[in-house]
C-alpha cells in the first residue's frame, strides 16, 4: 500500500502542477497571441476550475501521504495546510472575478481581484514544489542488493 499511495500522491502533483505550468507557459501565451486577452481570459476563468479541482485531489492524496507516514513531519502538515488554505482563497477569488466579467470585457476591480489571484497561484505552486519534494525525500530508500555476506 505504501507503493501505491506514493505513485498516487506523486501522480496527482503531477497532474496539478503540471497543468498550471504547460497552462501558465504554453497555453496562455498562444491563447492570448490566437484570441487576444479577453478571449484568452474567458478560457482561462473555465480551465482554472478544473486545475483547482485537481489541486483538491492532490491535497487528499498528500493528506493520505500524511496520515500514514511514519514520523509525520509537523513542518509537511503546515506546508499542506497552507497550500490548502491558499487553494480555497482560490475557490473564494474565482466567483468575485467571474462577476466581474461582462459580455465584452471586465468590469470595476476586476484587475486587482485577478493579480491577488496570481500571487495565490504563483505562491502555491512554490508551496506544492516545497511539499512534493519533501514527499520524495522522505521516501523510503531502497537498498541495492549487496554481495552475499561471509561468516
Amino acid at each position: 500500500m505504501p507503493r501505491l499511495r506514493r505513485f498516487l500522491l506523486i501522480l496527482t502533483f503531477a497532474v496539478w502542477q503540471g497543468g498550471f505550468v504547460f497552462y501558465a507557459g504554453v497555453v496562455v501565451p498562444t491563447g492570448t497571441e490566437l484570441h487576444g486577452h479577453f478571449g484568452q481570459g474567458r478560457v482561462t476563468q473555465r480551465v482554472t476550475n478544473a486545475l483547482n479541482l485537481l489541486g483538491l485531489l492532490a491535497h487528499a492524496a498528500y493528506l493520505w501521504e500524511l496520515l500514514a507516514a511514519p514520523g509525520r513531519k509537523r513542518l509537511n502538515w503546515v506546508l499542506w495546510g497552507i497550500s490548502l488554505m491558499m487553494l480555497g482563497g482560490l475557490a473564494a477569488v474565482h466567483p468575485v472575478m467571474d462577476s466581474l466579467i461582462g459580455p465584452t470585457g471586465v468590469e470595476g476591480d476586476f484587475p486587482n481581484w485577478h493579480k491577488l489571484y496570481l500571487w495565490l497561484s504563483t505562491a502555491q505552486w512554490a508551496v506544492a514544489v516545497v511539499l512534493l519534494w519533501r514527499a520524495v525525500k522522505t521516501a523510503p530508500a531502497r537498498t541495492p542488493p549487496g554481495p552475499p555476506a561471509v561468516h
